[in-house]
């Protein structure tokens, strides 16, 4: 989490960064280079767990280019996927793995290569409160234990199985949601004793939730892409985008909502 003072000094970079970005870049479709970011919509198609962040970082894009119109819809990266591969009228794709945005670019959906943007970790969520005294990863292996995790296509779902084994401990959950804010949603209203989310989503559920250590040798990271759709009107202002989402203010937004921010070396 950043101080107030921190804020300031972000907001200031991501003017900065704008500015930047629609000065000095190379347009990413392969076109001559271009001083501003041209009048255009575009839509984001993103991984539930980006909802809060993207929504920030979204209109901070905005707010210094007015001409743009940049709308955003969330879900879990596997229906996403699916749902790009079947035509939805989307720009740009960002999603919660590497695996799930392969499957895109194995369907010759995506143009140029997917680049990563930020990393995120596991965190078990439990109602404020944590009424079911839960301690540690080996406390959700009782059998009275009521767990919610993501469905088994679902990077949280895929990561989850990941720590469990990891951690020997046998999965057992009573429920399977269809994202990650689903299974974060179950934990806030009491109705599971525990969830596994991202670190993020625990960030987002304010007050409402509390977290669980998770020992980093067990932990399961994810790393996210994002990439323009082929043959999608707008690829120009999506790799503007893109390279505001790699510049130095907008690392910082993602990092005080959960993230973990990436360095060119871990792209």
């Amino acid at each position: 989490m950043i101080n107030r003072w921190q804020r300031t000094l972000v907001a200031a970079v991501l003017a900065s960064a704008v500015t930047t970005a629609t000065v000095g870049c190379v347009d990413r479709s392969g076109g001559p280079e271009s001083g501003d970011v041209p009048n255009a919509s575009i839509h984001i198609s993103a991984a539930a767990s980006l909802t809060d962040v993207f929504t920030v970082i979204a209109e901070q894009f905005e707010l210094h280019n007015p001409n743009t119109r940049l709308s955003t819809s969330f879900g879990s990266s596997s229906t996403i996927v699916d749902q790009v591969i079947n035509g939805a009228p989307v720009t740009a794709l960002a999603t919660a793995s590497e695996a799930t945005m392969n499957d895109a670019v194995k369907a010759h959906v995506i143009a140029g290569t997917p680049q990563v943007f930020a990393l995120n970790q596991l965190a078990i969520v439990v109602p404020a409160g944590n009424p079911a005294n839960i301690e540690s990863i080996a406390d959700l292996g009782r059998t009275q234990v009521k767990l919610a995790i993501c469905q088994p296509q679902v990077p949280c779902g895929q990561a989850a199985r990941e720590l469990f084994t990891r951690a020997r401990v046998p999965l057992v959950p009573v429920t399977f949601e269809s994202d990650v804010r689903a299974v974060l949603a179950k934990a806030a209203s009491g109705e599971v004793d525990a969830g596994i989310v991202y670190r993020s989503d625990v960030i987002a559920g304010g007050t409402a939730v509390a977290s669980i250590p998770i020992p980093d040798s067990i932990n399961v990271s994810t790393r996210y892409p994002i990439a323009a759709i082929a043959n999608s009107e707008g690829q120009l202002v999506v790799g503007k985008f893109i390279d505001f989402l790699l510049s130095p203010g907008a690392q910082l937004v993602l990092a005080d909502h959960g993230f973990t921010p990436i360095t060119a070396k871990s792209r």
